[in-house]
């Protein structure tokens, strides 16, 4: 009993002492960031004081006027007349001398090389060469009669022969199908083999033309005919079973 409750205090002395350093650790914490952030608080008011300052001087130097020999200080006697090279590059407008044309002289100009009245020569172009035979590719006015719809016509069917005057060729071997025979007639069929004939003409196993039986009465007959040949199942049926059962 005794043992436990030793074993129960330092136990909860050593909880203690962890609580009492975590304490002391986040108080250092605290205590180191407050003084950061008081430092920094401390840096912001000083730049504000800075830029405030800066913000005073700024105004008071844009309102002063700072003494100025062009402003200030008057042209004495004998400095008025200035240079003759100043004058001549101040930055101003040039008044041009150049003679530009006008409606009149671009009119002018369009028919200066026009000749006077009565100094025309029909004859002779500008460069000395003649109408007559400035160029071969001119206009001529021919001296034929025109053609009508008529000559036109005939022209048009000239080419054709007239009727009795046509010249038949036979052209059937030069333009038509050469038809050649097969080199292998025989190719070893039968005479009567399907192969020989087309699908169409086959020989059949089925009546012929005439042995269709078309009267009703008499396909009854055939039928009965037919069905007499055959075995009558029903009694060797019947005569089986009762053998087997006399049998037993």
């Amino acid at each position: 009993q005794h043992l436990h409750l030793m074993d129960v205090r330092e136990q909860k002395g050593r909880i203690d002492r962890v609580e009492s350093h975590r304490r002391s650790e986040l108080r250092e914490y605290l205590e180191s960031n407050s003084e950061r952030i008081e430092t920094l608080l401390a840096l912001k008011d000083q730049l504000l004081d800075q830029r405030r300052g800066r913000n005073t001087r700024a105004e008071a130097a844009k309102n002063s006027r700072q003494p100025s020999l062009k402003r200030d200080c008057l042209p004495g006697p004998g400095q008025y007349e200035a240079p003759r090279s100043t004058l001549k590059d101040g930055p101003s407008m040039k008044i041009s001398k150049a003679k530009v044309p006008g409606m009149f002289e671009e009119a002018m100009k369009g028919t200066s090389r026009n000749p006077a009245p009565g100094s025309y020569e029909t004859a002779v172009l500008p460069n000395g060469d003649r109408v007559d035979k400035a160029s071969l590719s001119g206009v001529k006015f021919r001296s034929r009669d025109r053609d009508t719809y008529l000559d036109v016509a005939v022209k048009e069917k000239d080419h054709i022969p007239a009727p009795g005057l046509y010249e038949t060729k036979s052209q059937l071997s030069q333009r038509g199908t050469e038809m050649r025979r097969e080199r292998v007639s025989d190719l070893g069929r039968e005479k009567h083999e399907k192969k020989q004939f087309p699908a169409w003409a086959t020989v059949s196993e089925g009546p012929g033309p005439a042995d269709y039986c078309v009267d009703s009465y008499m396909r009854k007959e055939v039928f009965r005919r037919a069905q007499s040949t055959l075995p009558r199942l029903t009694r060797d049926m019947i005569g089986s079973t009762s053998f087997a059962q006399l049998a037993a």
